[in-house]
């Protein structure tokens, strides 16, 4: 039998990356603020602990989140200083304005 392919899905903002530091930015809808912010993001250690563990187990990790494609590069910088390590990353189209959730259900 061969073996299946197994995949986790982590999301970025508020699960891998701590972003309460740049959450007032979010209240008044600044969403450029808010992703540029991001950079200063610290990582939350146990769920990136938990990401580690399942690629230690073989599973390949996509991070699924709502920023937009603009912020591409400095998303994976972040992800590289941070010692994330991942197989996919997906993320919002720059001109998507729909609510998070309803992109979300719909990315692939």
């Amino acid at each position: 039998m061969d073996k299946m392919e197994q995949w986790v899905i982590f999301d970025l903002d508020g699960t891998l990356a701590d972003h309460n530091h740049r959450l007032h930015f979010a209240k008044d809808k600044k969403w450029d603020n808010y992703f540029e912010h991001a950079q200063f993001d610290r990582i939350n250690k146990i769920e990136v602990i938990l990401l580690g563990m399942f690629k230690s187990y073989g599973a390949k990790v996509c991070i699924l989140t709502g920023r937009p494609e603009k912020f591409r590069f400095k998303t994976k910088l972040w992800l590289s200083q941070n010692g994330i390590n991942y197989s996919e990353l997906i993320m919002r189209n720059d001109e998507d304005f729909r609510p998070l959730v309803r992109i979300k259900k719909r990315m692939d």
